[in-house]
């Protein structure tokens, strides 16, 4: 049995460690009308950054890669009504849009356009409180938007491999 488990062992390779590169991550513009967006955009982007075994988040001078990210808009549309009043929605759906700008000598990872769209949705329960549901919606969004981006960019031609 040494000897099987002896012998499995000797064809063993390691996983070819990642070439880090540096990217730096600009203010996050905002064009929507959702001004608490960019804080949780920003924190969620930079901590997944700090933990990417492709990327080492820097200052924009030291960095190869720039990532300008702008907030487009957030899209909210009624899907259920209250019975007794019709003017009152219970629930929306939202979609909020983002633009990524890549700035760098290296391809974009999405291909030959510098610029790639991101979005995220999600569904809102106004009862009991919109505006408890639209606080935690941001979060979400904020969440699901930075997992997308980071998607986007471990690609081998983001990371120029």
């Amino acid at each position: 049995m040494l000897v099987l488990l002896a012998a499995g062992c000797s064809s063993y390779a390691p996983v070819r460690p990642v070439e880090t590169r540096t990217i730096a991550l600009a203010p996050v513009l905002n064009e929507s009308e959702v001004p608490q967006i960019i804080a949780p955009l920003s924190r969620n982007l930079r901590e997944a950054l700090n933990h990417s075994a492709a990327w080492q988040l820097v200052e924009p001078e030291e960095a190869e890669v720039l990532l300008r990210l702008t907030v487009l808009q957030l899209d909210r549309n009624a899907i259920s009504r209250d019975p007794d009043d019709t003017g009152r929605p219970l629930s929306y759906y939202e979609e909020l849009m983002v633009s990524i700008l890549w700035e760098s000598d290296l391809p974009p990872p999405w291909g030959v356009q510098p610029v790639s769209m991101v979005s995220a949705s999600t569904v809102l329960y106004s009862q009991p409180s919109l505006t408890a549901a639209e606080a935690a919606a941001i979060g979400e969004l904020a969440e699901e938007i930075s997992r997308k981006i980071i998607s986007r960019i471990n690609w081998p031609a983001g990371s120029g491999q």
